[in-house]
């Protein structure tokens, strides 16, 4: 279905959402890496992407996809408690890439 939509990003987002709840993670991480080529400014699927990062342990990668998602949520209109999530989700991936907090 994705190759014949490639820039479907419902599509990906179905793939990407259906692979991480499989525990195909390397697929779930191309998903939604895509969703984020496609329209970059689409917190939701950087945020998955990061999460997905994270479980595969490349912390390194995930802390770059979560900066950007601040730097997303700073200019739309987030909420604050939304803000320090986000903050303290980098905080956390920073320590695992050891970067510190």
């Amino acid at each position: 279905a994705v190759a014949a939509k490639p820039d479907d990003t419902t599509l990906h987002a179905l793939v990407g959402l259906i692979s991480a709840r499989m525990q195909d993670l390397p697929t779930a991480a191309s998903s939604f890496a895509e969703i984020v080529r496609l329209d970059p400014n689409n917190m939701e699927a950087r945020q998955n992407y990061t999460l997905v990062l994270s479980d595969m342990q490349q912390y390194d990668r995930a802390v770059v996809e979560a900066t950007a998602l601040l730097q997303l949520a700073q200019q739309q209109q987030t909420t604050e408690q939304e803000r320090g999530a986000i903050e303290a989700l980098l905080n956390f991936l920073k320590q695992k890439a050891g970067l510190g907090g």
